[in-house]
């Protein structure tokens, strides 16, 4: 098997961006998950950089909210242990669709039993606008905030979902896995009275059942979604 984009050999799971579909402007938790696979401990905490596209060819390192360019674990890694490092960044105007974001694992080659030539690895970072909304028009507004059934359902790789909200209002539409955990934040945005219908793409996902949450304030609905691959 030969990848198409040798870069590619980079990518992995174990960065996690919440909300995985921002916009620009909105503040993203990046969190990356590291695994000691020795059988001794870290001899030190483990730090960590992240850049908005491969450090190697002119990445830039990403600076937090609260001025950081470089996270680091509370303590050592115990041997065969996993340790977590978070960063909040704010996501900035003019950024392309679809960025890189690439964490360097002991960027200043601290610890030896590191292997510095293997220590690097990206998530792809998408943003909201990847998922399209378009505004309908109604005859009339329901009183009360309106979530219909996607369609189709089940899907794959896309679906509709159909809502309307009585008022001007802060929408949040966000998907939640069978296990509870919140996976991807579709909408967060304030949008006026009217009815709307917003092009979810879920080929990132595994096959399974969803549930699609929208709040307004203090009013929120759910429905069901399956997605089949």
């Amino acid at each position: 098997y030969t990848l198409e984009e040798d870069a590619k050999r980079h990518l992995t799971k174990e960065i996690i961006l919440n909300p995985a579909n921002p916009q620009p402007g909105d503040t993203v938790k990046i969190t990356a998950r590291l695994h000691n696979y020795s059988l001794i401990a870290t001899d030190s905490p483990v730090a960590v950089r992240f850049y908005q596209g491969d450090p190697d060819t002119g990445g830039t390192a990403l600076e937090s909210i609260y001025g950081e360019t470089e996270v680091t674990t509370p303590a050592v890694i115990a041997s065969r242990g996993i340790a977590y490092v978070e960063m909040y960044w704010a996501v900035p105007e003019g950024i392309s669709e679809y960025t890189r974001i690439y964490a360097v694992i002991d960027p200043d080659n601290a610890i030896t039993e590191i292997h510095e030539n293997n220590n690097k690895g990206f998530t792809t970072l998408s943003l909201w606008s990847a998922t399209s909304i378009e505004e309908k028009e109604v005859n009339e507004i329901p009183d009360q905030l309106t979530l219909y059934q996607n369609y189709p359902n089940p899907f794959n790789p896309s679906t509709k979902i159909r809502f309307i909200i009585p008022a001007t209002e802060q929408v949040r539409i966000d998907i939640y896995n069978i296990r509870g955990q919140k996976v991807e934040t579709v909408l967060n945005k304030q949008l006026k009275q009217g009815e709307y219908e917003i092009n979810f793409r879920a080929n990132h996902l595994a096959s399974g059942l969803y549930f699609c949450h929208l709040s307004t304030g203090g009013f929120h609905k759910v429905i069901k979604m399956i997605h089949l691959k």
